[in-house]
């Protein structure tokens, strides 16, 4: 990513988004270490790829006066979810073992395509 020499688009999020999903519903659904272990490493990838593009996005779209109040707000957010995340899946993980990957992969996958329908109908409308 940092040889690229073009600015991050929207469509490479959702395809890293849309793997880091298929990855998790794989490891839900074949349990064994190899695979637990491969879908952690395309996970990770994936997440720090669509991480570093959402940044540099959200970098080229605000206005530099704002950028330090902007990056403030996006952290806190994450970091403030974090923990009641934790907290939640902690149970769940407990009741669902291994299947809580099928029900985390189903919501995310459902999620995006949700997210990606109603971003083109937007694109559509702005014509």
């Amino acid at each position: 990513m940092t040889l690229a020499k073009r600015l991050p688009r929207h469509q490479q999020n959702y395809g890293d988004l849309g793997l880091l999903a298929g990855m998790l519903l794989l490891a839900g659904a074949f349990p064994n270490y190899w695979m637990l272990l491969g879908s952690s490493v395309v996970i990770g990838f994936c997440y720090t790829c669509f991480d570093i593009r959402a940044l540099t996005i959200t970098q080229e779209l605000t206005d530099p006066a704002y950028l330090g109040r902007m990056f403030g707000l996006l952290f806190l957010a994450m970091d403030a979810f974090q923990p009641l995340g934790s907290f939640i899946f902690g149970f769940v993980t407990d009741e669902l073992g291994n299947a809580t990957l099928l029900l985390v992969g189903s919501c995310f996958l459902i999620g995006l395509v949700g997210i990606y329908q109603g971003y083109q109908r937007l694109a559509r409308r702005s014509r």
